[in-house]
């Protein structure tokens, strides 16, 4: 395994339930997916805004846009980034979301 990129990314949690609170930003940069999860969650914030830190790291590892990503979570409610080698992982607390990725080749 190789690393090809490494990506950090951290957000204020009341930003982005501002943002999310824009139906047209909510619809444009989180899927379905990551919406029917978020909206599962005592507070869907926290959560949205931990996918949108992800989805910051990820460009910041791999390239491309912010739609160019999905954070889906397993069984266990680890997240991953759909279809992309890489691992991944996100936190909170009550004011900051931060997530961490490292792309990878085979």
């Amino acid at each position: 395994m190789n690393v090809i990129g490494v990506g950090t990314d951290i957000v204020e949690i009341n930003r982005i339930e501002k943002a999310v609170n824009n139906e047209h930003l909510l619809n444009r940069v989180f899927t379905n997916n990551e919406r029917d999860y978020a909206s599962s969650k005592h507070n869907p914030f926290q959560t949205y805004a931990g996918m949108f830190a992800a989805k910051e790291a990820a460009v910041k590892a791999m390239g491309g846009v912010i739609d160019d990503y999905e954070i889906l979570h397993n069984s266990d409610g680890k997240p991953y980034l759909y279809d992309k080698k890489a691992f991944l992982s996100i936190s909170h607390c009550d004011s900051y979301a931060v997530a961490f990725v490292i792309a990878y080749t085979e």
